[in-house]
């Protein structure tokens, strides 16, 4: 651990305030899980990363879903993330992930992509709020586009207003209890 470098090289006392900073930093990264992805996005708020931001949070909400309908294993499933993408939309309709099956994994009946889709679009339901949000960082006019699209459309947002929309979306998303930050555990130094 990041606390044994101080013990190991002798400079404890030298290194003492800059390992406790950096052990408050990566505290809420405290294990493998999608909860990471909710903390990297905090993080990326706080040093001003917007873009890297927007990403992890739109990845993590995908990611979200194919754990919770499909489980962990699938969490790569080109599919299956379809299928997450078209449900956060708020699309009843599962017809394009059925198109991207019948391409990437033939062998997966339509049925059992329907009872799928189904599944997922219901839980985002179970979340008020939580497509309209979606909606607002990866939709037609979501300032996801502003960044990955150079802001090549009317009305662009600035730096200023692209790090106040991430914020206040992630605000958003974490008042529906999708994520559980971490206390920070106190330094191990």
């Amino acid at each position: 651990m990041i606390s044994d470098l101080g013990r190991l090289s002798g400079l404890q006392a030298q290194l003492k305030p800059l390992l406790s900073q950096v052990e408050q930093k990566i505290a809420p990264f405290h294990s493998r899980s999608l909860q990471n992805g909710f903390a990297a996005v905090q993080w990326c708020i706080d040093q001003g990363l917007i873009q890297q931001g927007i990403t992890f949070l739109q990845e993590t909400l995908i990611s979200l879903i194919v754990e919770k309908i499909i489980g962990l294993s699938e969490i790569n499933n080109y599919v299956w993330r379809i299928a997450a993408k078209g449900a956060l939309n708020g699309s009843d309709n599962p017809n394009k992930t059925i198109q991207e099956k019948k391409r990437y994994q033939p062998d997966v009946p339509d049925e059992t992509v329907k009872e799928k889709y189904e599944k997922m679009h219901q839980w985002v339901k179970s979340y008020p709020g939580l497509s309209d949000e979606y909606k607002k960082l990866t939709g037609p006019d979501g300032f996801r586009n502003d960044i990955n699209h150079c802001g090549f459309r009317e009305n662009p947002l600035k730096a200023e207003d692209l790090k106040r929309e991430l914020r206040d979306l992630f605000e958003s998303i974490k008042s529906l209890k999708l994520y559980a930050p971490q206390p920070l555990q106190p330094p191990l130094c």
